[in-house]
């Protein structure tokens, strides 16, 4: 098996190892694993001496999809991937916390229980920056979803 790498933030690397281990290998069962065996390139990548990203999440490539797909993956699709999984990780965020608010329960401690739960801490990503992704990315407004709840 091959391993490639991607850079992620320090929260979405640690939604990322509970959820798919330290080292995922790639199937297409998964929405990661399908993600990084469509992006795999045969071409050459020559490393440039940039500054590497502080944290990275790696994938095991199988022997098959190394000889059929590729077995690297350029910068761009490298960011691309870091994207998508950041993407993952709201969208996981944001199911959770409408789940809650549903359910009556505060979208703040509801958030706190959820970082919580994925060991991510306050030096990795701040509480405040979260609560907005949600409220910039929930459906309803959080007064309508509390409403919702009050009117059952």
């Amino acid at each position: 098996m091959v391993t490639v790498s991607f850079p992620v933030e320090s929260h979405v690397r640690k939604y990322l190892n509970l959820r798919y281990g330290n080292v995922h290998i790639a199937t297409k069962r998964t929405v990661l694993g399908s993600m990084i065996i469509h992006c795999l390139s045969e071409e050459y990548i020559k490393h440039s001496n940039r500054i590497e990203p502080n944290y990275k999440y790696s994938v095991l490539i199988p022997k098959d999809d190394f000889y059929r797909r590729g077995h690297s993956l350029t910068q761009n699709k490298q960011q691309y991937i870091g994207a998508c999984c950041t993407r993952l990780f709201n969208e996981a965020l944001c199911e959770h916390l409408d789940m809650a608010v549903r359910d009556g329960k505060k979208a703040l401690p509801s958030l706190k229980i959820f970082l919580k739960h994925y060991f991510i801490t306050e030096d990795d990503v701040k509480v405040e920056t979260l609560y907005k992704t949600y409220q910039r990315h929930c459906r309803m407004s959080i007064k309508a979803k509390n409403n919702i709840q009050a009117k059952k």
